[in-house]
Order: structure tokens, then C-alpha cells, then sequence
């Protein structure tokens, strides 16, 4: 089982989130996620802490809120078991990659994507082979 996959009392706000992002309604969906941010923070529950963060931190325009919403999805993360963190630390590392390329910062980028690569060493499936792939291409684009 994922750490996606445990959000029972925040899932239908995420989905909502997915939803309007897919509609460019970004946002609309910022709205949802910061109320489950809001939820997850009334439940004192870092698993749901790390998923509403990771999604603000997705669609926040300013690169440094962007950032910040990502640092504290990684703080979110590393507050869990590192088994249920294991499958989230290679996306939320790679946002904190691009958080810092936003900012200007090539060499932070860079440090955080290798981070994500080997995070995703572990990672299954068509989940596990996309961020691979989009962690690949921003390693390539940075080491150029």
C-alpha cells in the first residue's frame, strides 16, 4: 500500500484538487487542498499532512511559497516510519528540485533530484517508471 493511498478523510478533497487542476482551474484547487490541509492539521496527522502539503505545494504559483509548501511536505515526511514515507520522499524531492530551478538555484536543483533518484530506486509499477523518467529528464537537463 502507498501513502497516496491512505487518505480516507482528506481523499475526496484531493480528488476534488486532481480534478480542477486537470481542468486548469488551479485556483479552485488550491482551495481544496488548503482545506485538507486544514483537516489533516485538525487531525494531528502527518501522513495527511505530507499529501495536502505535496498538492499545495503543486499548484502555489510563487517560487517561494512553492518551496516552502514542499520543505514542509519533507518535514511532514520525515516525521513518519520510513516505510510509509519510503514511496513519497522521490516526488517530494523532485518538487523541491524544481522549487529551487524556479528560484534560480541550478546547483540545490540538481542535489535535490539526485536525492529523488535514489529514492525512486524502490518505487513499482507505471508510478515508479514515470518519476523515474521525469527525475531522468531534470537530471539531464541540469547536468548539461
Amino acid at each position: 500500500m502507498s501513502i497516496w493511498d491512505e487518505l480516507g478523510p482528506i481523499d475526496d478533497l484531493i480528488a476534488d484538487g486532481h480534478r480542477l487542476r486537470t481542468e486548469q482551474r488551479d485556483d479552485e484547487a488550491m482551495v481544496a487542498y488548503v482545506r485538507a490541509w486544514e483537516v489533516a492539521e485538525d487531525l494531528n496527522d502527518d501522513v495527511l499532512r505530507v499529501a495536502a502539503s505535496h498538492m499545495i505545494g503543486v499548484v502555489e504559483p510563487d517560487p517561494a511559497r512553492k518551496l516552502e509548501w514542499n520543505l514542509v511536505s519533507l518535514r511532514c515526511a520525515d516525521a513518519l516510519d520510513v516505510r510509509t514515507a519510503a514511496d513519497c520522499y522521490p516526488t517530494i524531492h523532485a518538487n523541491i528540485g524544481w522549487s529551487y530551478l524556479q528560484l534560480g538555484d541550478r546547483d540545490r536543483a540538481r542535489e535535490h533530484y539526485e536525492i529523488a533518484e535514489r529514492c525512486a530506486v524502490g518505487l513499482d509499477g507505471d508510478y515508479g517508471v514515470s518519476i523515474r523518467s521525469g527525475i531522468d529528464g531534470m537530471l539531464k537537463v541540469l547536468t548539461a
